[in-house]
C-alpha cells in the first residue's frame, strides 16, 4: 500500500543524512554456511573490481527483511547448511526482485538445501535441481553456449575442481536461458529476464573456491568473475518516477515510485528546469534537472515496503508551475522533472 500523507509546503535545508554514492553496486552475500566460506566468496568477487561493497547476512541465524535487502543492488544466495526459515527467505527474495533488486542463487540453495517460498513456487529460479553430484566426474570445465551474454564477459576458463559440486538433475526455470554448461552437458549457468521484476541468475556450482577448501572450483580460474558479472547483470538500473495531480493553488498530490523499499525520498523544487546539483551531504554533486539558482529541498518523506510514496501538499499560488524532482536518498537515483499543475 502506498504511503500517503499531507504535509505543508515548507522550506528545508540541504541536510539529508548518509546518502550512498550514485552509481555504486553494493551487494550482500546471503548464506547458510561458515563465515570463512563467505569471506572467500567476498574476496573473489571484490578482486574483479566490478563491485563497490559486499556485506554478509547469515541466513542460518536470521532471515533478512525486504527493508534490509533494499539497501543492496543485488544479492548472492547459497547454502551449505539449512536456512533459518527457507520459506520466508524465498518470499522476501521474490518481493525484493519485484521491487527491483537483483538475485543470484548458487549451490546448494538451488539444490539439496534449497530456499523455498514464492521465489520457488512463483517461478523466479533461473536454474534448480534436487540432487548432489561430485567426485564421480572431477575437474569439469566451463563450456560456453552464449558467448555474447554479459555474465560471461571476460570469462576464459572455469574449472570445477576435484569435486565439481553441482546438481546433476538441474533444469532451467520457465522462461530462463542456458548460457553455459559443464563439460559433461549438465547446465552450469541459467539466466532469466523479463519474467519477473528483475533478472535472476542460477549458478550450478558452490561459490567458495579451492582457497577455502581443497577440491572446490579452482581459484585461479574465473569463478569470481562469473559471480561478479552475474551480480552486476541482475542489478536493474533504478528508475524513480514522479507524477503530479490536483490543482494549484490548493492540494496537489505527488506520487513517487521506484524508490528503495522502506526508504525515503527527497522532493526538490525550482522555478523551472535547468542543470543543478545537490550542494551538500554525502551525495553532493548528484546532478539534477532543476534550475541551480532557485533549487530548494522541500520535504524528505518515507516510502513503503514496495518503494512507493504519495504525499499531498497544500500549495500557494507562488508554487504553481514550478518544476519538481524526486531523489532516492538511499541510492541518489533521480526522477524525471515534473511540473506542478
Amino acid at each position: 500500500m502506498m504511503r500517503r500523507s499531507t504535509l505543508p509546503w515548507a522550506f528545508s535545508v540541504f541536510c539529508l543524512g548518509a546518502w550512498s554514492q550514485a552509481g555504486a553496486t553494493d551487494v550482500a552475500l546471503v548464506y547458510a554456511d561458515q563465515l570463512g566460506a563467505a569471506e572467500d566468496v567476498s574476496d573473489k568477487i571484490m578482486a574483479t573490481g566490478l563491485l563497490d561493497s559486499v556485506d554478509f547476512i547469515d541466513a542460518e541465524l536470521t532471515t533478512p527483511s525486504l527493508s534490509e535487502l533494499g539497501a543492496y543492488d543485488a544479492v548472492l544466495v547459497w547454502s551449505n547448511r539449512g536456512f533459518g526459515d527457507a520459506t520466508l527467505l524465498g518470499d522476501v527474495l521474490a518481493d525484493y526482485s519485484d521491487a527491483g533488486g537483483g538475485v543470484v542463487v548458487a549451490q546448494f540453495a538451488n539444490g539439496i538445501i534449497p530456499i523455498g517460498g514464492r521465489f520457488v513456487s512463483d517461478g523466479y529460479e533461473a536454474l534448480a535441481g534436487a540432487s548432489l553430484d561430485y567426485y564421480f566426474e572431477p575437474y569439469l570445465q566451463l563450456v560456453v553456449t552464449d558467448a555474447l551474454h554479459p555474465v560471461l564477459d571476460g570469462v576464459l576458463h572455469f574449472d570445477g575442481g576435484e569435486q565439481s559440486y553441482r546438481s546433476a538433475d538441474a533444469v532451467l526455470g520457465v522462461g530462463a536461458d542456458e548460457i553455459a554448461q559443464w563439460s559433461n552437458g549438465d547446465p552450469l549457468i541459467g539466466v532469466m529476464e523479463g519474467v519477473h521484476g528483475s533478472p535472476t541468475v542460477g549458478l550450478n556450482f558452490y561459490p567458495a573456491s579451492s582457497d577455502w577448501s581443497v577440491g572446490l572450483w579452482t581459484s585461479i580460474t574465473d569463478g569470481g568473475l562469473i559471480m561478479a558479472n552475474a551480480l552486476v547483470w541482475v542489478h536493474r538500473e533504478q528508475v524513480v518516477t514522479l507524477t503530479t495531480s490536483g490543482t494549484c493553488p490548493g492540494l496537489v498530490t505527488l506520487d513517487v515510485g521506484g524508490v528503495t523499499p522502506s526508504g525515503s525520498v527527497a522532493l526538490l523544487s525550482a522555478v523551472g528546469p535547468g542543470v543543478g546539483s545537490v550542494p551538500a551531504g554525502p551525495c553532493a554533486g548528484a546532478t539534477t534537472g532543476l534550475d541551480a539558482g532557485s533549487m530548494r529541498l522541500r520535504q524528505v518523506a518515507s516510502t513503503d515496503a514496495a518503494g512507493v510514496m504519495s504525499v499531498t501538499v497544500d500549495l500557494p499560488g507562488g508554487a504553481c508551475g514550478s518544476s519538481l524532482q524526486a531523489i532516492d536518498t538511499a541510492s541518489c537515483a533521480v526522477s524525471e522533472v515534473a511540473t506542478i499543475p
